[in-house]
């Protein structure tokens, strides 16, 4: 759109599988889409040219309700709201991503929030918080390049919440 806009979008296939004592579970689908835009609000010098560089980015889009809710085990109860391959609520989602480059060596934080609304069920998954610092170098090898990276992630989920009470507690069945 614009040297300093873009726009994304995801669509996920899901494959959750759950192993117990008694049974084993594999749910699969695609999930909810995410519509995202990014505008660049720092790119000091050429990120891929230079030897240094700082990319500051802000994010912000929606979570679309586009995957499965409804997906029931062999009992025909539904599994739990989070194995389901879709959420049934529109989400916001809104970060941050600064990345600072010092020759072939690179230091990344992103700050992420998803914002999760009620769905048609009356159920709602906690809001998701991530933190992420990423160390990343590249290194050339024979005619190509190679990048190692590592990173430290924390995630913060509020607890899921239900009107109607139907799912609660590690099985998500009353």
């Amino acid at each position: 759109l614009h040297n300093r806009f873009q726009i994304s979008a995801a669509l996920p296939f899901n494959n959750f599988n759950q192993k117990g004592d008694f049974n084993e579970v594999n749910l699969v689908g695609l999930g909810d889409m995410t519509v995202m835009g990014s505008f660049l609000l720092l790119n000091k010098t050429n990120f891929e040219k230079d030897e240094t560089a700082h990319l500051f980015l802000i994010n912000f889009g929606a979570k679309l309700p586009t995957g499965k809710t409804n997906v029931l085990d062999g009992t025909g109860k539904l599994f739990n709201p989070r194995m389901q391959p879709g959420s049934g609520s529109l989400d916001y989602v809104f970060g941050t991503n600064y990345i600072m480059k010092l020759k072939k060596n690179s230091i990344q934080f992103d700050l992420n929030a998803k914002i999760n609304t009620m769905n048609e069920s009356l159920y709602q998954l906690g809001n998701q918080y991530r933190g992420t610092i990423r160390y990343s170098r590249w290194m050339n090898v024979g005619t190509g390049n190679l990048l190692l990276s590592t990173a430290y992630v924390y995630d913060h989920i509020l607890n899921d919440y239900s009107e109607n009470d139907i799912f609660h507690g590690m099985h998500g069945r009353k």
